[in-house]
């Protein structure tokens, strides 16, 4: 393997640390997420019903209703948070 080939590896593997690194300081702890959560009601209850829509809208990736069970199922998507 040419040293060019090892300096690109090298550099490309440095670079995938540093976003694995982002990616597990991005990571939202259970408590932060319940407070802030706790804390929206008052902010969610001033939006507009359009501004409500828009943000259930991005937040919910499929409701998902199983008859036989009688269950809903809601999936988020946190891919645009």
């Amino acid at each position: 393997m040419s040293n060019n080939r090892i300096f690109f590896i090298d550099q490309r593997l440095a670079e995938i640390q540093t976003e694995l690194d982002a990616i597990n300081h991005a990571t939202i702890d259970r408590d932060d997420l319940t407070a802030a959560l706790s804390a929206f009601g008052p902010v969610w209850e001033e939006l507009y019903p359009t501004e409500k829509t828009r943000i259930v809208n991005l937040l919910i990736e499929r409701v998902e209703y199983d008859a036989p069970t009688d269950k809903v199922q809601i999936l988020f998507d946190f891919s645009e948070i």
